[in-house]
């Protein structure tokens, strides 16, 4: 796959679980890489920041990674925050799996031209994405 080919695993993995006709959801554990990722971007830091210090106990804010693997991946997801009995920040990222066309040049935008005439034409098929998230 194209987005393996320039070290976007996370971009790959999700490319190949729509391209294998299941259309089936997607759940990653706070321990999975990708969790580990999405909680070590600065985009996430800074959303997590802001929750710690508004004193809210529940909230719901759009994140977007302006590029690499995450942007491919999992861009223009929403991020669910609470706080446990323990006062610890828990969350959860969602993501509706599907291509847009990109209006830019490159090899990437180019591969994801590409997918989203798969995904129109019904070789792709999009789902849902659910990765829990723990913070420090």
């Amino acid at each position: 796959m194209g987005f393996g080919l320039v070290g976007w695993k996370y971009a790959a993995d999700l490319l190949l679980h729509s391209l294998s006709g299941s259309g089936t959801d997607l759940h990653y554990s706070s321990s999975s890489e990708l969790a580990q990722a999405i909680v070590a971007a600065p985009q996430t830091i800074e959303v997590v920041n802001k929750f710690r210090v508004s004193g809210k106990k529940n909230d719901s804010v759009g994140v977007k990674f302006p590029d690499g693997d995450l942007h491919y991946a999992i861009n223009n997801a929403t991020l669910y925050l609470s706080r446990n009995a323990s006062n610890k920040v828990v969350g959860t990222l969602y993501d509706y799996y599907d291509y847009e066309y990109e209006p830019r040049f490159g090899v990437t935008s180019m591969l994801v031209n590409e997918a989203y005439d798969l995904q129109q034409s019904g070789y792709l098929y999009t789902y849902n994405v659910y990765v829990d998230l723990q913070f420090e």
